[in-house]
């Protein structure tokens, strides 16, 4: 755009000045033409100034029609001293170019005369009308000029545009080279490696990333003469030559999956995409980028580990409310019979063990609740470093004095958490530890930090809090081989002999951290040691919570005929609890249908003081008969128990106006 204005302005200036010129040099001739015409007319009346004194008008004639011919007069007129016409000559007139120029008035005529003198005695005058062609040189002056204009524009465009040449010459290297630099860097910057090679598939260049990862010094030019198949393992080489073939001969083939190996012989996950590479027509070789796919494996096993997790904590939740409700008919019957032998110490003494044994079974499924975050517990504020300390006294006396226990406290954040599950999870991991040195010795060491960035970096989960405390329980022990490590977590899982462990502690703990938004990482090699690393969240504010107190225990009060409506589907269940109240002397009736119960209440809503609910019932759930009992008579109150829910929460629970809610199995006595 900026060439051709500035042609056009030149040209502009160009046409002004060739105006200019011609305009001069048109007036210049003009003047010539009317100097020649008056000289010329002058010596045309001197030649024929002789014939004329002798009154010969022939001779005149004749050279006056010559002249008229030779230098483009239209006429000649002679006459007399006293004004009469002597003579009169026409000129052959104009034809061709010139007949049009004198049509279009280009070519004027013009009057010259001349005094006809005879012995220096004027004897008549001559007057020639003669037409100017002073437009010929003018013309020929104008293309002059303008072939002059177009070479001098032509000559100086030709050093313009070789300067212009050279200039777009030295920009667009300039541009190159950059866009040659911001190739290498962008390629450099590249977490992938990149890399080229010829048709034979011998490698011809690779980024830097490429040389790290696979161990190559590319200051070493012998390194660069290697084939790209050869940096695959052995067992894939022959697909991975099959699929560099296709490439060349322009198959696309998307992403291939290989294993790679490195210079001194380690393997890992890759991803190759390739093309070929044509250069004026010839497949020169092929060119492709090479992902490493080790985190987004290490990631999909995360996953897989979750969706197994949340799984089996499914399963888990099931067989909960089953047997708790197993569990209440059992402990309900021991505790009636208890009731019923008070005097006799030894079969009661028998039944109190055979309770222990039941409550040990409920500690079992809150266990298997636990590692399966479905149970809920009560979180306060809580140092624990303090907790840590306490749980190292605790378990010294129980640890051989070949290991060695080293602590090390270095913060006093506060996190929100449960006393007695973070306790479970030390004394767990503590005892994971000494076992695994309990045969030769070591050292147990246990370090409770802030965690730094590069640590929650490093433990590939996004952190969803802004700080963490890092709790980090070591041992010089065994350790393990990546495949135990992946499956350490799994419920009853374990390296112990039959009879020496359950296999739920390490599930138990990462049912523990995840349930106090935390996340766990393991760290093992065989003969170096385990370290598992535990971060959990500090709390928002250090500020000291209200704690609940414990209930004091109460001898269970006798009724005075209060009416007590018992709703549950398990008839063992039934039975147990109206035998247990009506004991006590309270009015009991027994409901297996939840539909069938709301029907009397609303008979007779003002006869029952309170209603003991289960939550999974057919027809309807305890929530759904609380809320419409609470409809009726707002004042009754409510007792709702559950083997197991995953909806139940407090918000739940006092939106439908529970009063009072039990996990299963209920001790008759708490009820």
């Amino acid at each position: 755009m900026a060439f051709w204005s500035r042609t056009i302005r030149e040209l502009g200036i160009g046409y002004l000045v060739v105006a200019i010129l011609c305009a001069a040099f048109s007036v210049f001739t003009y003047r010539q033409y009317m100097e020649q015409g008056q000289a010329m007319i002058r010596s045309h009346a001197s030649l024929i100034a002789h014939d004329l004194w002798q009154f010969d008008e022939s001779g005149a004639r004749a050279y006056l029609e010559l002249a008229a011919a030779a230098n483009h007069y239209k006429e000649f007129e002679i006459t007399e001293l006293s004004g009469n016409l002597f003579l009169r000559v026409n000129g052959p007139g104009p034809h061709g170019i010139d007949s049009l120029l004198v049509q279009a008035g280009l070519m004027p005529v013009h009057a010259f005369s001349a005094d006809i003198l005879y012995k220096k005695q004027k004897i008549g005058v001559l007057t020639g009308n003669q037409y100017l062609r002073f437009i010929y040189p003018c013309f020929n002056f104008l293309i002059f000029l303008l072939l002059l204009m177009f070479t001098t524009l032509f000559i100086i465009h030709l050093f313009s545009s070789r300067k212009l040449l050279q200039t777009q010459v030295v920009d667009r290297t300039r541009k190159y080279q950059e866009s040659e630099r911001r190739y290498q860097d962008l390629v450099t910057m590249l977490p992938e490696m990149v890399w080229e090679a010829d048709l034979n598939g011998r490698i011809t260049y690779a980024n830097k990333v490429a040389f790290k990862r696979f161990g190559y010094d590319e200051t070493d030019p012998a390194e660069m003469n290697i084939n790209v198949v050869d940096m695959i393992v052995p067992e894939d080489r022959e697909r991975a030559k099959r699929n560099f073939s296709a490439m060349l001969k322009g198959k696309k083939l998307g992403f291939s999956e290989y294993t790679a190996v490195t210079k001194d012989g380690k393997t890992f996950p890759i991803h190759i995409r390739s093309a070929r590479v044509v250069q004026d027509g010839v497949v020169t070789g092929g060119r492709g980028l090479v992902i490493d796919i080790t985190d987004q494996r290490k990631l999909e096993h995360q996953l897989r580990q979750a969706q197994k997790m949340e799984a089996i904590g499914t399963l888990a939740g099931g067989i909960a409310h089953d047997f708790n409700n197993i569990l209440t008919a059992i402990m309900g019957y021991i505790q009636l019979v208890q009731m019923e032998l008070q005097n006799n110490s030894v079969l009661f003494t028998k039944l109190e063990e055979a309770l222990k044994a039941a409550a040990r079974a409920k500690e079992l499924v809150q266990q298997i609740l636990t590692f399966s975050r479905k149970a809920e517990h009560s979180k306060q504020p809580l140092q624990l470093g303090t907790m840590v300390k306490e749980t190292i006294k605790l378990i010294r006396s129980s640890i051989p004095t070949t290991i060695e226990i080293r602590q090390q406290i270095d913060t006093s954040e506060i996190i929100l958490a449960d006393a007695t599950r973070m306790h479970q999870m030390i004394m767990n991991l503590c005892t994971n530890a000494y076992q695994a040195m309990e045969q030769r010795g070591g050292v147990l060491t246990i370090r409770l930090r802030e965690a730094d960035r590069d640590s929650l970096r490093n433990a590939a989960i996004e952190p969803k809090h802004e700080r963490y405390i890092e709790l980090a329980v070591s041992d010089t022990g065994c350790g393990m081989k990546p495949e135990t490590v992946e499956k350490i977590f799994d419920p009853y899982f374990t390296t112990k002999d039959t009879g020496e462990g359950t296999g739920l502690g390490l599930a138990m703990v990462h049912g523990i951290v995840e349930e106090h938004e935390g996340f766990i990482k393991v760290e093992s090699e065989p003969g170096k040691g385990t370290t598992f690393r535990v971060f959990l969240p500090v709390a928002e504010t250090d500020a000291a919570q209200e704690t609940e107190g414990k209930q004091a225990e109460s001898i269970a009060p006798a009724g005075r005929g209060e009416t007590i409506m018992i709703v549950d589907d398990e008839e063992q269940i039934l039975d147990i609890t109206s035998d247990y109240l009506s004991r006590l002397g309270y009015w009991v009736e027994t409901y297996s249908d939840s539909t069938a119960a709301l029907m009397a209440f609303s008979a007779d809503p003002e006869k029952y003081n309170i209603i003991i609910t289960d939550q999974t019932m057919p027809h309807k759930t305890g929530l759904e008969l609380c809320m419409a009992a609470k409809e009726i008579r707002p004042e009754c109150s409510v007792i709702l128990c559950s083997g197991y829910s995953t909806s139940l929460n407090d918000k739940t629970l006092r939106r439908a106006g529970v009063n009072v809610f039990h996990q299963k199995p209920v001790l008759l006595q708490d009820l």
